[in-house]
């Protein structure tokens, strides 16, 4: 098994992995679509892997030509889920950017098929082998397509929503999830920028986007393990305890009087609910204790009036022996 299968396996590998466990999680949690994103992204990485890998190995135009068409479909996945999973995840990016790549690219993906070879190419006439790392590998010869501007039109799209969307969180103060989330998601569009390049003939080098995708899948999901470590935590600390809190709001509408803005507070009242809690158990403790010691002066005063009639009668039957 040479090199580049290796590589390119191992990566779908690890891609698979981190689905199947992120799948399960929100089968238990189907609220949180998070996972869900999170599942199909890294499922659409390691499919495109597998297709990279194919193509690098392909040895007629035939099956170059089926491959480069049918990648289109986990890249239109993978490119959707985690525009999705930012907007979601992180409340940022700008809505019409995001909806404007998912009309985009849904649009490429719809032309991809159109066309008699794929939106890439117009015709590929031959595969040339060349040597890397070792290993021999198959790029396509062809006449590129002049629609697939398009997917570099979305790809720009793209680039400009992960640099709202990191400037957005980085504002905010969280910093970490600005660098590792919006910082991949960056670094990956422009990386991707070397399919075109390799397509047009500008490098000489194989398709490694599958890697670029593989970086974003791994921010994301060291972002949702950490929260995942935290709830966890979180739990231990508040095992069987309970937490009282006060929620205060208000809702803004706007010019018609519609609900716009809800904006309020929630504050942590445990300390004050605990001590009223104390205070009536205490109530309820004197209530019992009260009530306790009035039965208990309830049988002393019987008590004490069966000992005065009882001396009565002895009394007088102590008399009526005498008479």
């Amino acid at each position: 098994m040479n090199s580049v299968t290796v590589i390119w396996s191992v990566n779908a590998g690890a891609c698979l992995t981190l689905a199947a466990f992120y799948g399960v999680v929100w089968s238990k949690q189907r609220a949180n679509r998070a996972y869900l994103l999170f599942s199909c992204s890294a499922v659409a990485a390691a499919v495109i892997s597998a297709f990279e890998l194919w193509m690098l190995n392909a040895t007629t135009v035939e099956q170059y030509q089926l491959l480069m068409r049918w990648i289109h479909v986990p890249v239109w996945v993978i490119t959707i889920s985690c525009v999705a999973f930012v907007r979601l995840y992180l409340h940022a990016g700008r809505p019409w950017l995001a909806w404007s790549i998912y009309a985009l690219r849904t649009l490429v993906l719809i032309l991809n098929f159109t066309f008699p070879v794929s939106i890439n190419f117009n015709r590929i006439t031959g595969i040339r082998h060349f040597p890397w790392v070792g290993d021999i590998i198959s790029l396509p010869l062809g006449v590129p397509n002049p629609w697939g501007l398009l997917s570099q039109i979305s790809l720009l799209l793209l680039l400009g929503f992960s640099i709202d969307a990191t400037i957005t969180v980085w504002r905010r103060g969280d910093r970490r999830r600005a660098l590792l989330v919006g910082g991949s998601m960056v670094l990956g569009a422009i990386l991707a920028w070397h399919v075109p390049m390799v397509i047009w003939g500008i490098i000489e080098a194989p398709f490694f986007l599958a890697f670029t995708y593989t970086g974003v899948v791994a921010a994301m999901g060291y972002e949702l393990s950490r929260d995942m470590a935290r709830a966890a935590h979180l739990t231990r600390e508040l095992d069987g305890s309970t937490q009282w809190v006060c929620a205060r709001g208000r809702v803004q509408g706007d010019e018609q009087g519609k609900p716009k803005r809800l904006t309020g507070i929630s504050l942590d009242i445990t300390a004050r609910k605990e001590a009223e809690l104390l205070a009536q158990r205490q109530r309820c403790e004197l209530g019992r204790l009260r009530q306790q010691k009035t039965a208990f002066l309830e049988r002393e005063v019987a008590e004490r009036a069966r000992l005065e009639r009882e001396v009565i009668e002895s009394c007088a039957r102590e008399q009526r022996h005498r008479v």
